[in-house]
């Protein structure tokens, strides 16, 4: 893809995510356009609304793979990570149901899924060999932590929402740290 092509689509999606997290799913697509590029634009790179939405949530974990990659090789990296990825879900729930709820194919969630798995493979390896996560978490896990996170701060009111997920996290990180029949 052209730079002058790759910048346009890195507008719109950055565009469409102020604009789904303000106003929703169901916002005008147009609008979106308005805000980034036009519409030719728009469908030349995106067919439809699920699309787009997808485009968000991928360029959100983007944002995760650079901050997990700034963390480093610390031993505490994978719970700075699911501090991250409680973030991520967070932000992109309301989209991520939205879309699910179009029952389009979903073997986008699995790849998704894989690429956060991938992302925190290291960091927990790390806390693993370092005794702060009990042996028999998986990584497989790590997409459940995140959904009951953000999960947790559903009923929350929106100006809860930070600390009960907050909360919901201690709580987790809690429930991973090893007891001597794990270690």
């Amino acid at each position: 893809m052209r730079r002058d092509a790759r910048e346009r689509r890195e507008r719109l999606v950055c565009a469409a995510a102020e604009i789904f997290e303000r106003e929703g799913y169901h916002v005008p697509l147009e609008k979106i356009a308005a805000a980034a590029v036009g519409r030719g634009t728009l469908y030349r790179n995106f067919p439809d609304r699920t699309a787009l939405a997808i485009a968000v949530i991928e360029a959100h974990i983007d944002g995760l793979a650079k901050r997990i990659e700034l963390i480093g090789e610390r031993t505490d990296a994978f719970f700075i990570s699911l501090r991250e990825l409680a973030n991520l879900a967070l932000a992109t729930r309301a989209l991520s149901h939205a879309v699910r709820e179009e029952g389009r194919d979903t073997a986008w969630i699995d790849r998704l899924r894989g690429r956060v798995e991938a992302l925190n493979a290291g960091p927990l390896a790390r806390a693993k060999a370092a005794g702060l996560v009990r042996a028999d978490f998986d990584i497989a896990d790590v997409h459940m932590i995140a959904q009951m996170v953000a999960g947790g701060a559903l009923d929350t009111p929106a100006s809860g929402v930070p600390a009960g997920a907050d909360r919901a996290l201690y709580m987790l990180i809690q429930g991973l740290s090893p007891r001597p029949q794990h270690r």
